[in-house]
């Protein structure tokens, strides 16, 4: 009885493909492709062997709606001609980067704590590693940067670990650490860093200090590098807050010119046709 009620359940639990609308899915008999799963009737109508090792490939990138169609004109797909279609897109993928980091070094970028920062083309680069993707992001894209001091204060009884986050915290622009080896109420730092943030929520962290590390020439030496840096991003910044407001403003002069033209047409000052002719070089500048 158990077992009845199981294999009803069972039974419930299973898909209809949504190719032939006929076959009921389950583990064994289905596969996977970008927007759901087809049986494996369905497989073998667009050319492909049930459960092929390299199915998964051509597979992950059909949706539904692809494979009916295919089906509805006899389409099949070709294993060799798949194979080489994904291995020149990886080629071409390829290339692009490369051709993407040279135009960076071209430039002659300075390549800061693992991203490039070309202020020739304005763009960030973050190149592809072993704990990376690879990451391009415009200039103004930038929205906000976060710098980080972790500071210790070392004695032979105790220590004493404090940290400030924040441009206005460390001073600003020019200063934000400060001169570390000035500093009496510490004497190793840990950390030092600066975060940037962009618009489509990606963030990346610059790390000049991330061990800890004596108060010294290593520490002036990153201490100097952040606040270039700092000076650069401050400098993006605001040419960012410029572009806005420019931008708003011609928007908000075109639609009053708009505005203006439609009370003249209205009042009779202007006919239909002189009122097209100036809306049109409006819209045409």
């Amino acid at each position: 009885m158990i077992h009845v009620k199981s294999l009803g359940v069972w039974e419930m639990a299973k898909q209809i493909c949504p190719i032939c609308n006929e076959t009921k899915m389950g583990f064994t008999n289905s596969e996977k492709i970008k927007d759901g799963k087809i049986c494996q009737n369905c497989i073998i109508k667009i050319g492909l062997k049930p459960n092929a090792w390299n199915n998964d490939k051509i597979l992950s990138s059909v949706t539904v709606d692809q494979v009916k169609e295919m089906v509805a004109n006899g389409d099949i797909f070709n294993y060799d001609d798949e194979k080489n279609k994904r291995k020149q897109e990886k080629q071409q993928s390829k290339n692009d980067y490369i051709e993407l980091l040279k135009s960076f070094k071209e430039n002659k970028a300075p390549k800061i704590e693992g991203i490039y920062i070309d202020q020739k083309s304005k763009r960030f680069f973050v190149p592809v590693s072993l704990t990376q993707f690879e990451k391009l992001e415009p200039f103004s894209n930038l929205v906000d940067y976060e710098p980080v001091l972790r500071t210790n204060s070392k004695t032979k009884h105790h220590g004493l670990t404090r940290a400030v986050v924040g441009g206005v915290a460390l001073g600003g622009v020019g200063a934000i650490v400060g001169a570390s080896t000035g500093h009496k109420d510490y004497s190793m730092i840990s950390k030092m860093s600066i975060i940037l943030r962009f618009s489509d929520n990606y963030t990346y962290e610059m790390k000049f200090i991330s061990t800890e590390t004596k108060v010294g020439l290593a520490t002036k030496t990153a201490e100097k590098q952040m606040n270039d840096v700092a000076t650069i991003l401050e400098n993006i910044l605001t040419e960012n807050k410029v572009s806005e407001p420019a931008k708003s403003t011609s928007a908000n002069s075109l639609a009053d010119e708009l505005t203006k033209l439609s009370g003249l047409k209205d009042a009779g000052i202007l006919t239909e046709d002189e009122f097209n002719q100036q809306k049109a070089k409006l819209l045409n500048n």
